[in-house]
């Protein structure tokens, strides 16, 4: 089948553009026995191609009962390689087939038309084997592979067409309608006339992948004499290693061998040889693309140190290598995962090839091109420090260099700009300088110095070295320094003695910690009185020993308290005392050790008190006794009168002696009875037993 725009005409068969229930469309394709148009199933809207037997062919029942078996055969094939067969039949006397309507390009037509790599060659190649395969099961064999009977699809899909044709021609060359081509991709037993069997396909598609490989058939010749003592005898020119590896042009060469017997036993075997062909060469596509990855990651640092050395200097950033831009719009993922992301889809061999050469080209371009923006860096960090020294003249001529070397810096640019500015401010300055040391040469003269300083530092605010004016603001400062000298001098000479005299009265008085802060404080105000420092130091002096003294005095009213504590615990109050008016003699001053004289006299009186209070109650006790006696004999002698007065007398001078409140509670009650004898008796034992057990 071939292109509708080869035939001699697009002429439609019938006068109302219809085969049986399709309407035909477009004339598609011509093949050797009939033409392939678009048409349209009515009943389903879908849209076919249509082959229908050319008219010259129609008459021939052998060839129409021979037609439709092929096709019936083609039809039970099933395959994604071999076109579908979806319906036949006759129309007015016409056979014709129904198959899927393919879009995309004949063999030959995308092999002129897409650039294919070996990778995608290959692909078809066991294609073909994998749908030619299946014919073979079914004992079906082609008899005209051959470039124009294979389409690939848009979507990589190849299918084989025209299944069976070649045999329903005669077995002359010049049948009407045969392609001439054909006779290139025959074997050399088809071409004889011989019985031949599926290795005839085999050889018919090693001339296919012949002109895959190359571009030019596998027997060129013209005239079909010379193409016929070709298929004989001679073997097509070998493949050049540009054009397929060694081993994939074993593979080719064996299919094109003269003899059955020395090719391939059937398509399966050719398409394990080449899919063994083919991980063989993706593995070395991997190991090549690994030797690509260094390159790659160097080309993307040196980008990436670029970016940034751009960014430095305020320009754009450089342009993407043509490169790696492909790349990246090929393969979005590269930028976020880096060349890893390579290993992760197909590639090409000619592509890594193609990547490692512009690679290679382009990557010292970009490495200059780093070098160069590096350079600049560097030139832009040396001026800025220049410009932070204040070197803005050198800073300036750097940066010119920059913007010389890269106008489109935005930061040289700008710091020139700075530069530039600073100078002319300076060179205003400097003109200033020049009028304000005028001004306090002056002034100086004039001895005005408060004047010479304040306008010295309005030259230094503006530069700060001007030898000049830093000589004016010290010479100023000196004389202005000796004159509050002088002042000083003269205002101490009427201050110092009024206040020593203060002092010393201060310091006799007692007060030598306020004589002493004054001088301090007065010091403070004026460190170079050297009278009252000689002052303050004698004071200090004096102040010290009686400190001294004083610790002593201290010393001694301590111990001598210890021990008026320990006598007065010993309540040897007498002795106490004297030790207490020792150390009160140390040092009077001490008011604990008056507080514990006055303790130690209070305790000593109040044990004299004590004393004579034991001894007078001591007295009253004996005289109660001796009333309570007293006032026992007269109650046993009937004396109640005077027994009561006696118990009495006993109860006020001993209270606590209850036997005369007892007896004084008798005597009553008896006075107060009737008298009788029994009673008194009574009253007469109770009290011997009283007597007795008072005794």
């Amino acid at each position: 089948m071939t292109p509708a725009g080869s035939g001699s005409d697009g002429a439609f068969p019938s006068a109302d553009r219809r085969v049986g229930k399709y309407r035909l469309l477009d004339l598609v394709g011509r093949g050797a026995m009939g033409r392939v148009f678009a048409a349209v199933d009515d009943h389903t809207g879908r849209t076919v191609a249509i082959k229908l037997l050319n008219a010259d062919l129609e008459g021939e029942p052998d060839i129409r009962t021979r037609f439709f078996r092929e096709a019936q055969a083609a039809a039970r094939l099933g395959h994604r390689n071999v076109i579908t067969i979806y319906d036949l039949g006759e129309d007015r006397g016409r056979p014709f087939i129904v198959m899927e309507l393919l879009r995309g390009w004949t063999l030959t037509n995308y092999l002129n038309e897409v650039a294919a790599d070996l990778e995608r060659k290959v692909d078809l190649m066991i294609q073909l084997c994998d749908g030619m395969s299946v014919a073979h099961d079914a004992q079906i064999i082609h008899r005209d592979l051959k470039p124009g009977n294979l389409f690939v699809q848009a979507d990589g899909m190849l299918k084989v067409l025209d299944f069976g044709v070649a045999r329903l021609a005669s077995s002359s060359m010049t049948t009407a309608g045969a392609q001439p081509g054909t006779l290139h991709y025959m074997s050399p037993e088809q071409a004889r006339g011989d019985d031949i069997d599926q290795r005839s396909d085999i050889f018919s598609a090693g001339g296919v992948f012949y002109f895959m490989l190359t571009g030019r058939k596998p027997f060129p010749a013209q005239e079909w004499a010379r193409v016929l003592r070709m298929l004989e005898s001679e073997d097509p020119e070998p493949l050049d290693p540009g054009e397929a590896p060694e081993a994939l042009a074993t593979i080719v060469m064996r299919c094109l061998a003269k003899k059955a017997d020395a090719r391939y036993s059937d398509f399966r075997t050719v398409a394990g040889e080449l899919a063994r062909f083919q991980r063989q060469y993706q593995a070395e596509t991997r190991r090549l693309l690994e030797t690509v990855g260094p390159r790659y990651k160097a080309a993307r640092t040196t980008l990436t140190s670029a970016h940034d050395a751009a960014r430095a200097l305020g320009q754009p950033p450089p342009v993407l290598l043509p490169v790696m831009e492909r790349l990246h719009a090929e393969l979005p993922i590269l930028r976020d995962r880096g060349f890893e992301a390579m290993k992760l889809v197909p590639v090409s061999r000619a592509r890594v090839l193609a990547l490692q050469e512009e690679l290679v080209l382009e990557l010292p371009r970009l490495e200059q091109q780093q070098h160069t923006l590096d350079r600049l860096v560097s030139s832009l960090a040396a001026g800025e420090q220049a410009l932070a020294e204040g070197r803005y003249a050198a800073a300036m001529r750097m940066f010119e260099q920059i913007v010389t070397a890269s106008p489109e810096s935005r930061a040289a640019e700008a710091r020139l700009s700075e530069c530039k500015a600073i100078l002319d401010t300076q060179k205003a300055d400097a003109q200033r300088v020049k009028l304000l040391v005028r001004e306090a040469q002056a002034q100086a003269r004039l001895e005005k110095w408060d004047q010479v300083i304040a306008v010295c530092d309005q030259i230094l605010s503006i530069d700060r070295t001007v030898p000049l004016a830093i000589a004016l603001r010290d010479a100023g400062r000196s004389a202005l320094e000796r004159q509050l000298q002088r002042a000083a001098e003269s205002r101490l000479e009427h201050e110092v003695e009024p206040l020593i005299r203060t002092a010393r009265a201060s310091f006799n008085r007692g007060r030598s910690d306020q004589a002493l802060a004054a001088l301090r404080a007065f010091l403070v105000e004026e460190p170079r009185a050297v009278q009252v420092q000689r002052e303050l130091d004698r004071l200090s002096g004096v102040a010290a020993r009686q400190a001294e003294e004083a610790a002593t005095r201290a010393g001694e009213v301590r111990r001598r308290m210890e021990a008026v504590r320990t006598l007065i615990q010993a309540e040897a109050f007498d002795a106490a005392v004297a030790e207490a008016r020792q150390a009160v003699e140390c040092d009077p001053a001490d008011d604990s050790a008056v507080m514990l004289l006055c303790d130690a006299i209070e305790r000593e009186g109040a044990a004299r008190i004590a004393e004579e209070q034991r001894r007078m109650a001591a007295q009253r006790d004996e005289a109660g006794r001796l009333a309570l006696e007293a006032a026992r004999v007269a109650l046993r002698g009937g004396e109640l009168l005077r027994a009561v007065a006696a118990a009495e007398n006993a109860v006020r001078l001993s209270p606590s002696l209850f036997e005369a409140s007892e007896l004084l509670e008798i005597a009553l009650g008896m006075q107060a009875s009737d008298g009788s004898d029994d009673h008194f008796e009574q009253l007469a034992a109770g009290g011997e037993e009283e007597r007795a057990w008072s005794e």
